[in-house]
């Protein structure tokens, strides 16, 4: 009863899978599963994997609710943070040392501890967020905007 949403190798013996309803780690060998996220009673918004590191993260939006629950996870696929009550998220990214959280007013940057790295407030809307390395690219229409994940505070057209 649950669409699956991605899946990705983590190791030889585990997989990350994403459905619409549930995040878990199952072992290839045995078909059990860990580290289960349910989130059956809110709505899937946004998820990522490094398929480089093995780290994920994973966003959902409470039923009812502009507000979002976000999780990071570790290249075991074990829960590292999970930050409750982030307004309005459009997009998330992930790489080895950075997540980055769109919201429609600004894109938040955390550590894998959960930990606040930077804000880059937007004056513009932004439609997609890539990450590659400690470099941000935002995307609006057909303009590219480059910031650092851990610098550049504010983000005006221009």
């Amino acid at each position: 009863g649950e669409t699956v949403v991605q899946v990705d190798f983590i190791n030889n013996k585990s997989i990350n899978v994403v459905t619409d309803l549930k995040r878990r780690v199952i072992s290839t060998d045995t078909g059990e599963e860990t580290n289960t996220i349910d989130y059956s009673t809110h709505t899937l918004n946004a998820v990522d994997f490094d398929p480089k590191t093995k780290k994920s993260v994973l966003c959902y939006s409470k039923y009812g609710s502009t507000s979002n629950v976000i999780y990071g996870f570790d290249k075991k696929g074990r829960q590292t943070f999970c930050i409750d009550n982030v307004e309005n998220v459009k997009d998330i990214e992930c790489n080895s040392k950075y997540v980055a959280v769109l919201t429609s007013e600004s894109v938040l940057c955390y550590d894998y501890k959960g930990r606040l790295k930077n804000t880059v407030s937007l004056t513009f809307n932004i439609d997609s967020i890539e990450m590659i390395s400690k470099e941000l690219y935002l995307f609006s229409g057909s303009n590219v905007y480059k910031v650092k994940a851990k610098g550049d505070p504010v983000l005006t057209a221009g």
